[in-house]
Formats: C-alpha cells, structure tokens, sequence
C-alpha cells in the first residue's frame, strides 16, 4: 500500500537486517514494526526523518534525511548524531541535480567504536554516539555520510520530482 504525502515525498522503507526493526517514516510517525525481509510505505513532510529506533538508545541514530523544496528534493544520510544501523538511500525516478545513491554500509562504524563514543545497552554496544564530537571517525568509515553540521559540499545530494526516496536498513 502507497500512502502519498500532502506535502513532501513517499518514502519506502526495506528491511534487510536478518531481525525485525521499529521503523519511523517522519518525524510525526510514531513508529511501525517491519519484519526482516519486508518494507513499508510512508509519507515524509516538508522536512522530515527516517530511521530505525534501537531499544535503549535515544538520539544516537543513523539517520535518512529529506526536505522537499516543492518538488526539488535534498537528501543526506546523517551520522550527526551517530550510528545505529548501516543504511543505502537511493531516489527512484526523478531527475536531474547532484543525483546519486547515498550509502553508509560498514557495521565497523558500530564494531570499532571509540570507547567513549560507545551506547551501552544490556551489554552490548548498540550505536556509536557523534553529536559532532568525531567527525573524522563517522567520515572515514562512511564517506557518502554527512557527519557534521557542516558537511553539505559532501554529504547532500539533490534530485527532482523522484516517485519515491527509498531508505534500506542493513543494504
């Protein structure tokens, strides 16, 4: 099932994680549960977010970021604020622009984790924390990443008018 946003673009979620992932598709979306192997559909506004919750963890995501200018879309996949899962996000149809495919697909972002950046969750780490503190670390291991408030010239990419943004956890 497709649900189109009034303002803003569909977005279509893909589950690859070998486990079933809490997903949100904006920011108002109070979540859904997608099980391994399955996607959703949903509709992000203007200015919105997508990203998979991790129990235990609160605002240590990776993160699918996308803004709609009235058909002109920017996306980025943010490690700002850290990471929680590898992520691909790819726009489907459309155009034009600083177009390309996004991806963030080493679980090394997470498994070689400085110590103090490391969220512990039932004795295991659980995401690798950024809020801009190690940029470099977040940049090396995923380049298409946008790992620092001032990291537009190599993280944003743009298209236009795309059918959909698709975001797929564990590519």
């Amino acid at each position: 099932m497709v649900i189109s946003a009034v303002s803003g673009v569909t977005v279509r979620v893909k589950n690859k994680c070998s486990w079933p992932l809490r997903v949100h598709i904006g920011n108002g979306d109070g979540g859904r549960w997608i099980d391994a192997g399955q996607d959703s559909w949903g509709g992000n506004g203007r200015s919105d977010r997508t990203w998979a919750e991790q129990p235990g963890v609160a605002g240590d995501d990776t993160l699918a970021e996308i803004n709609d200018d009235n058909g002109h879309i920017w996306y980025d996949i943010s490690l700002v604020d850290g990471f929680t899962y590898p992520m691909a996000l790819v726009p489907v149809g459309g155009g034009g622009g600083n177009r390309r495919n996004l991806y963030c697909v080493s679980w090394n972002v997470l498994n070689e984790c400085p110590d103090n950046l490391k969220v512990w969750v039932n004795g295991q780490v659980r995401a690798c924390k950024n809020h801009s503190v190690n940029p470099a670390y977040f940049k090396s291991r995923c380049p298409d990443a946008y790992s620092w408030w001032g990291d537009d010239p190599s993280s944003m990419a743009d298209t236009w008018s795309p059918d959909h943004m698709e975001v797929t956890f564990c590519p």
